[in-house]
């Protein structure tokens, strides 16, 4: 039943039709249209976990909250 489940938690369809449901984004790699998320997968054990194309997941709200987290990139300071 995943009436209960929060609003963080997105179906996504994969390209053979089958539909499964973000629990959480755990890590990332690469970067740009390269980038790849850990998923960890409602309802299957981390034994499931895997790492999707940003592509695929992206405009899941479980990513999105992942990306605002990341540490922001420290400019080095302009040279006078």
């Amino acid at each position: 039943d995943t009436s209960r489940l929060p609003s963080e938690h997105v179906f996504w369809a994969n390209a053979k039709g089958s539909t499964n449901l973000v629990e959480a984004c755990l890590d990332h790699r690469g970067s740009g249209s390269a980038r790849k998320y850990l998923i960890k997968w409602y309802g299957w054990d981390s034994s499931f976990n895997s790492w999707e194309p940003k592509s695929h997941v992206d405009k899941t709200i479980c990513v999105q909250q992942y990306e605002a987290n990341l540490p922001k990139p420290v400019k080095p300071a302009a040279r006078a």
